[in-house]
């Protein structure tokens, strides 16, 4: 038998957590909100909960663990990561493990923006394929299945001009 949820101060974040099947869950700084937070997460059915192999875990772990020049940049980053995982969610694929994602699925989610320019869907694909590179070369996945996406668009060109 495995030992028993409990909460716990993380130093390095400043804030309590709990590790529920192998995910690990940010409660905030106060302990009895934290308690709270996670009888809320013991309480949901065990199909609600994510795998922590789903692809949206690692995207989500990449947005919290990776280092970005800027703010904009994270919520670059975040902007696209969250469309992409809305869509696995509306497909029925919240729980997708990384070792079950393919190109396919990226493009299937890039046609589906259909008032998206070609530079917009450029833009997306590489967010999501950085955040899977980047998983890749911190140890947290062997193989990145979305090292190439054969049919990727064009980047497109700028209209004006910078001198």
């Amino acid at each position: 038998m495995g030992r028993p949820n409990r909460v716990w101060w993380w130093e390095q974040r400043g804030e309590f957590a709990v590790d529920i099947d192998g995910k690990r869950h940010r409660l905030g700084t106060d302990q009895e909100t934290a308690e709270r937070k996670m009888h809320e997460i013991l309480s949901k059915e065990p199909e609600e909960r994510v795998d922590p192999h789903a692809a949206v875990v690692l995207m989500d772990t990449f947005l919290d663990e990776a280092s970005f020049k800027s703010d904009a940049t994270r919520q670059w980053y975040r902007k696209h990561l969250q469309s992409f995982g809305e869509w696995l969610k509306g497909q029925h694929l919240k729980g997708l493990r990384v070792a079950d994602l393919a190109p396919h699925h990226v493009n299937k989610w890039l046609k589906s923006h259909k008032t998206w320019s070609d530079g917009t869907r450029n833009g997306a694909c590489r967010a999501v394929q950085r955040a899977f590179r980047w998983s890749n070369q911190m140890g947290y996945i062997k193989v990145n299945p979305l090292a190439y996406i054969p049919d990727k668009p064009p980047p497109g060109k700028r209209e004006n001009v910078i001198m």
